[in-house]
């Protein structure tokens, strides 16, 4: 290793270089030699003092350490008190069981963009209960043990006046269920056989539990002997056509009363 600076001789101060001036630091280059550097300071490395109160998270501001009340951690808990937002889609990863703690993520002041191109893409009020098998899209409501039961309109136990929520994957706890929002749904949950709604495949309409099959959803209001009505929400977009590979983009608010038909 060599020695750089202006008039260096062992056992002197070496006089301030251009680079450095009164109150520099010796350092090392990366190339393995002693150089002079500036004073450490806020901006710098070192012993630099940390800048706001214990646990605030350390960034750059304006070339200086930075920190504030509003992002915290204290070596157990992420805190951020503040709207957190990204520019394109973006994915939020949890550990499994954790989503209960995000509670809700307000899509009432977001822009509708691509972020909802893709079947299962969701934002809304996710609830995380019931520890049932579920299947991912759809609709189930809450039953009186505890568990999640896939709706369906043809008796008024089976989702009439219960809470209903969406399944987001495979388990009612782990993945959670979502209890009011949007998601982007797959056409094959829809039920068009023998109802002739095809063309109420509209961007829109109102969406109904199905009746002939559990978990699934219809464009018409359900009308035989027994069977009940409740609306789930509105199909806000679309891709494709009934008769093919479809998908609605589902604004679920579920009705808070049903009919039941005589």
């Amino acid at each position: 290793m060599s020695f750089r600076g202006s008039n260096y001789e062992p056992g002197l101060v070496p006089e301030s270089g251009s680079l450095a001036g009164p109150g520099s630091y010796v350092g090392v280059n990366a190339d393995g030699d002693f150089v002079l550097t500036s004073s450490a300071g806020s901006s710098g490395g070192g012993d630099a003092d940390p800048a706001g109160s214990d646990n605030q998270i350390q960034f750059n501001n304006g070339g200086s350490f930075g920190a504030s009340a509003n992002l915290t951690f204290d070596d157990t808990n992420l805190a951020a008190s503040r709207a957190i937002f990204g520019t394109t889609a973006a994915t939020l990863t949890v550990a499994a069981g954790e989503l209960s703690t995000l509670s809700a993520i307000d899509s009432g002041s977001n822009k509708y963009t691509t972020q909802y191109d893709a079947v299962g893409k969701l934002q809304g009020h996710v609830i995380s209960l019931g520890g049932s098998t579920v299947t991912a899209g759809k609709l189930y409501y809450l039953a009186g043990n505890g568990a999640f039961i896939e709706a369906q309109a043809d008796d008024d136990d089976s989702g009439g006046e219960q809470l209903l929520a969406i399944a987001l994957n495979t388990n009612s706890t782990s993945h959670g269920m979502l209890r009011r929002g949007t998601i982007r749904v797959t056409g094959s949950l829809f039920n068009f056989a023998g109802l002739g709604d095809e063309g109420a495949l509209t961007i829109g309409a109102p969406v109904y539990v199905a009746q002939a099959t559990a978990g699934h959803y219809q464009f018409s209001a359900p009308s035989g002997s027994g069977e009940y009505v409740r609306r789930v929400g509105y199909c806000i977009d679309k891709n494709g056509a009934a008769g093919s590979d479809f998908d609605i983009f589902l604004l679920f608010e579920p009705s808070d009363t049903f009919v039941e038909i005589a």
